[in-house]
């Protein structure tokens, strides 16, 4: 898609090729996560702001019905831009550095102009809630799918003692290990953000940064699937997590 200036108006120009493609069907799969694209696009043309700070979650469009195929889609026609979100706790403003292939916890999406311009043209087309329920079984939308899309953070269950990502179990526990598990009750607290403070009770008999960089150590090991990595952050008082890529 191409936005130029005509005439004092904006118009829109078709330059990716959608002949054959049910473009109606396009739009009404994808208008609850562009909606919600768009607030932020618009909000981000009302500041003063770096846009990026409107940049959304994946985890919010998941919410709006999106998955994984849709945002690969959305790159693919260059309407969105992958970021990854690197901002801590008490940072004054979003960080974030440029998305590559990998969708992972931390992407955040935000609008192109191209982008924007298809999702006014698919409103003005009236592509709203009578195409959605129009649909066909043969394109059902991802909150009607009879597979669940994957959690984008681990779970870890306390009841269960299991800690899991993407539908497969990372770690089971048979025997108390009260430090591991202390850390990852802090991470699922706090819905597992890139980094948290170190939870373990101080004790007069350990050095509490060996303590750390040795639970660490054992969350790491005797995975049964091995798909994700702890570190520590580097001032021994944090812990940080990410998948293995």
């Amino acid at each position: 898609m191409r936005v130029k200036k005509h005439r004092g108006q904006m118009m829109l120009r078709q330059c990716t090729n959608f002949e054959g493609v049910d473009t109606d069907w396009i739009w009404a799969r994808l208008q609850d996560g562009l909606s919600l694209l768009a607030i932020g696009y618009r909000y981000a043309s009302a500041s003063d702001v770096n846009s990026q700070e409107f940049a959304v979650r994946y985890k919010s469009l998941c919410e709006a019905g999106l998955n994984e195929c849709d945002v690969r889609w959305l790159l693919t026609q260059d309407f969105v831009e992958h970021l990854v979100e690197l901002t801590l706790p008490g940072d004054t403003a979003r960080s974030f550095r440029a998305g590559g292939a990998a969708i992972c916890t931390e992407s955040c999406l935000r609008l192109t102009e191209h982008g924007f311009a298809f999702a006014q043209q698919g409103r003005s087309d009236g592509c709203d809630s009578d195409a959605s329920n129009n649909q066909t079984s043969k394109y059902p939308a991802a909150t009607n799918s009879a597979q669940p899309i994957p959690a984008i953070h681990p779970v870890w269950n306390p009841d269960r003692q299991e800690l899991s990502f993407q539908n497969q179990i990372i770690k089971r526990y048979r025997l108390p290990s009260p430090n591991q598990t202390a850390i990852l009750s802090a991470f699922e607290e706090d819905d597992w953000p890139v980094r948290i403070d170190d939870p373990l009770s101080p004790r007069l008999d350990q050095d509490p940064k060996r303590r750390l960089h040795d639970t660490i150590r054992n969350l790491n090991r005797a995975q049964i699937h091995p798909l994700l990595r702890f570190v520590g952050d580097g001032s021994g008082q944090g812990v940080l997590w990410d998948r293995v890529r």
